[in-house]
């Protein structure tokens, strides 16, 4: 196949927006068992509560538990975007060391 080349990054682009409020995002990969103490779970809820189309299976009360039954030695990860102090964006991510039969990490 024949694909375009990558156009250069810009040196002088911003990595990530600013919030509307002038506070800086900040996204980050931490480890799921981080995040299942009362305060983190109450921003979690309202981030679910205030999101513009809500999705219940990436809610804490579904994911927390299902994250624990399915990997129980905690290393599942969750990104995590925040400006300032607020919840902006959660989303799982797992690190499988196979893809399919081949022995071949990478993220999912």
């Amino acid at each position: 196949m024949n694909a375009p080349p990558l156009a250069p990054l810009d040196p002088h682009a911003q990595r990530l927006p600013q919030h509307p409020h002038g506070s800086p995002v900040e996204a980050r990969i931490v480890f799921w068992t981080d995040w299942t103490d009362d305060a983190q779970i109450a921003r979690w809820e309202e981030l679910a509560r205030t999101a513009s189309t809500s999705n219940p299976f990436l809610e804490a009360w579904y994911l927390l538990p299902a994250l624990g039954a399915f990997d129980p030695a905690g290393t599942g990860r969750l990104l995590i975007v925040e400006a300032g102090e607020e919840l902006i964006g959660l989303m799982p991510l797992a690190a499988p060391q196979r893809y399919g039969r081949w022995p071949l990490p990478h993220l999912a």
